[in-house]
């Protein structure tokens, strides 16, 4: 009787979740998007739910991003965009794989062997097929960023003081004081955030509350110490700062000698301030640079995963194994558990999902557009959107040379890569010249027909 009970339960939580999606489409994807962040930031159904394999939140979240975004393609009654075609055959063929390894190894192993990739690529895939409907632009898209930022700085923050538990996995690494209250995803979000906190200092002025929100982001990512994020971080920040310097000069100015003083500050107040932060950056370097670092650990396994990709079929060498295969004592754990987005593609999927990962990646790159010349009658809030959306980019793919990515992560990529679809229009203005400003398609295919 009981278990009679749990089905029907379910069948009608699905009908119900079935009706919200028909009706609100769009609202329901990003709603299972944020709730499938907020239970993994609260180590929230980690067990998942027994329905003969297991099932987890972000897997629901998927699904019902990818109904959505079917159905917003069912409803305009047109082919998804062009653009979107190298990461939906990246897909299908992440599909092919799992279906292979289900015939083989059973539906639980090849699930969990393409959980990884499907984290990454489904957000983005549906986000794109409901560009319409989010009316996106990307002062819409640095606000959203600001307030995920700032959800995640106080979690941060309540961890290290105690007044929330603090994740097992922090107290992993024996040789920091500090412990990583955030995994590195949402650390790296946690940058991005930052990054899109200067860029509305940059494109609408000066703000002593967007100013305290970029230091609080800053500070943070530094005691995080995700060595990942510090250069991904790093290196988006140059390129916002020199493609940006011309057009607020006084802003960058003044945000570099806040800086500078407000660390002179803490030093010279609080010594034992100074004395934590060299000694935070000094083990990490220390960790970095030993024969046992995590970096050397990642990299001893890549020779072994070619090795392997080389020496089996010609099939398997083209499109990957099937999902799920169990390779026991053959590998080691590091050829398995692969710590790097393009050599677990390349060992997953072969070299047809290497390349048409890396297809994805050029074609996102080429919609955002600008990387070697501005045009001049650009104006100045596209301007500076624009060069948010390459510093996020930028982030994203140093991020993928030592992670794989996750569920926040390619939620921020399809936001991103949404943004940059939207086509600017001309206007004139009273001096008689064009300018370049981004477009808010108003929402055409929300509405039940």
């Amino acid at each position: 009787m009981a278990s009679l009970l749990h089905y029907v339960g379910i069948v009608a939580a699905l009908l119900t979740l079935g009706l919200l999606l028909w009706r609100l489409t769009a609202a329901m994807a990003i709603a299972s998007l944020a709730i499938a962040i907020a239970m993994d930031c609260f180590d929230l159904g980690k067990q998942g739910l027994d329905l003969g394999v297991f099932v987890y939140p972000e897997d629901v979240a998927c699904v019902i991003l990818l109904c959505a975004g079917l159905l917003t393609i069912v409803r305009a009654r047109k082919l998804p965009p062009r653009s979107a075609w190298p990461l939906l055959a990246l897909f299908v063929l992440m599909v092919v794989n799992m279906a292979r390894g289900a015939v083989q190894f059973g539906v639980k192993p090849s699930g969990n062997g393409t959980r990884d990739l499907a984290y990454l690529i489904i957000p983005p895939l549906a986000i794109m097929f409901l560009r319409a409907d989010l009316q996106l632009n990307w002062v819409r898209l640095a606000k959203w960023l600001g307030l995920l930022g700032l959800a995640l700085a106080v979690l941060a923050a309540s961890r290290w003081a105690d007044l929330l538990p603090t994740p097992a996995s922090a107290s992993d690494d024996d040789f920091r004081e500090i412990a990583r209250v955030l995994n590195s995803e949402y650390a790296m979000v946690l940058g991005q955030a930052l990054l899109a906190a200067l860029s509305l200092q940059v494109a609408r002025g000066f703000s002593w509350w967007g100013l305290i929100l970029a230091g609080a982001f800053s500070i943070e990512i530094l005691f995080l110490q995700h060595r990942t994020v510090w250069m991904a971080l790093v290196v988006g920040l140059m390129w916002l700062a020199l493609r940006t310097t011309r057009l607020s000069r006084t802003f960058w100015l003044g945000a570099s000698i806040a800086a500078i003083s407000t660390i002179l500050m803490c030093f010279a107040i609080v010594p034992q301030f100074k004395d934590g932060t060299w000694t935070l950056i000094a083990a990490n370097v220390e960790e970095a640079l030993g024969d046992n670092s995590t970096w050397t650990w990642r990299t001893q396994g890549f020779n072994e995963v070619f090795d392997r990709a080389f020496s089996g079929g010609v099939g398997e060498l083209w499109i990957g194994p099937p999902a799920g295969r169990d390779l026991g004592s053959e590998a080691s754990f590091a050829s398995v558990h692969i710590h790097d987005r393009y050599v677990a593609t390349f060992a997953y999927y072969g070299i047809l999902g290497e390349i048409l990962f890396v297809a994805w990646l050029l074609i996102v790159a080429r919609g955002i557009g600008g990387w070697i010349r501005v045009h001049r009658r650009i104006d100045r809030d596209h301007q500076v959107g624009r060069v948010l959306l390459q510093s996020i980019f930028l982030t994203l793919i140093t991020f993928f040379i030592p992670y794989n990515g996750s569920l926040a992560l390619g939620g921020v990529f399809g936001l991103a890569w949404a943004v940059s679809t939207i086509k600017p229009i001309r206007v004139k203005t009273r001096h008689g010249d064009c300018e370049l400003i981004p477009r808010v398609r108003e929402p055409q295919l929300s509405s039940v027909r």
